[in-house]
């Protein structure tokens, strides 16, 4: 039975298949199904919008920061409280006592500067060109022929 289904199934289907083959031919009981193929449309072109790399060698200014260190000196005042051995007229005695003394001493530190040094470097700039080219329009979908009037079926 199964077998039977799967025939009768193929032998539909080369049926359909054959008729729809035909539609397009002449038949001697039917007038022609169509007139003449439907004439190919000139090929068109179409303009369309392309980029195009363009490379530039260009000099360019550059600012580079330099650290320079230097060396800082300053001077310092203090004053300090020195002891020291003072003898009375009067009396002849000696006693010791404290005299303010200023003293100056200097203070070394190291200071970095930062420094702008201008230097020409030679790079390569990359572009983006704007451009326009003629191209064959793509084909357009092709148009059925009108269908024939058929007495057969």
């Amino acid at each position: 039975m199964k077998k039977l289904c799967a025939m009768s199934a193929a032998v539909a289907i080369l049926a359909a298949l054959t008729v729809s083959a035909q539609a397009g031919h002449h038949k001697t009981c039917c007038a022609p199904a169509c007139e003449t193929p439907c004439p190919p449309e000139a090929p068109k072109t179409v303009t369309k919008k392309y980029l195009r790399i363009e490379e530039v060698p260009t000099e360019l200014t550059v600012t580079e920061e330099v650290k320079v260190p230097r060396e800082v000196v300053t001077l310092h005042k203090t004053c300090v409280m020195v002891s020291t051995c003072v003898t009375d007229p009067c009396t002849g005695c000696t006693k010791t006592v404290c005299v303010p003394q200023e003293q100056i001493h200097e203070e070394r530190c190291t200071v970095t500067e930062i420094k702008e040094q201008k230097k020409k470097i030679q790079v390569t700039l990359v572009k983006l060109v704007p451009f326009e080219a003629e191209v064959p329009a793509p084909p357009p979908p092709p148009k059925p022929c009108p269908p024939a009037p058929c007495g057969c079926h």
